[in-house]
């Protein structure tokens, strides 16, 4: 497994679990970034253990590109709670935000294996 993907999944596991506790522990759709994490976990396990494809590197794009379109609208709701606005979770916007941010961060490195790959 690459050290990116480790880093990244850990990240990702501490993201989820401090989302989860900062919102009371009532929110199960705070532990996304977890399942993130884990799904990222196993498909750099599987990239590793099986012989060099692209398979599994653009399963891996894929699961990037899905995290940020899911998460795209942190980055909005981040905005509206720095203007000010009522109603926005400070929990919620700042965990999207970040997770869009490393999941594009990836999604480029990602991409740029894609085009090296043979």
């Amino acid at each position: 497994m690459r050290p990116i993907h480790l880093a990244v999944s850990l990240f990702l596991l501490l993201l989820g679990a401090a989302s989860f506790v900062g919102t009371g522990m009532v929110h199960p759709t705070a532990l996304v970034p977890v399942w993130f994490g884990l799904m990222l976990l196993l498909l750099g396990w599987f990239e590793n253990r099986q012989a060099p494809s692209r398979g599994w590197t653009l399963l891996l794009y894929l699961w990037w590109f899905t995290a940020i379109v899911g998460t795209a609208s942190g980055l909005a709701e981040t905005a509206l709670q720095l203007f000010g606005a009522e109603g926005v979770s400070p929990t919620k916007a700042t965990v999207q935000s970040l997770m869009f941010l490393s999941a594009v961060i990836h999604l480029l490195r990602t991409r740029n294996r894609i085009r090296t790959a043979s």
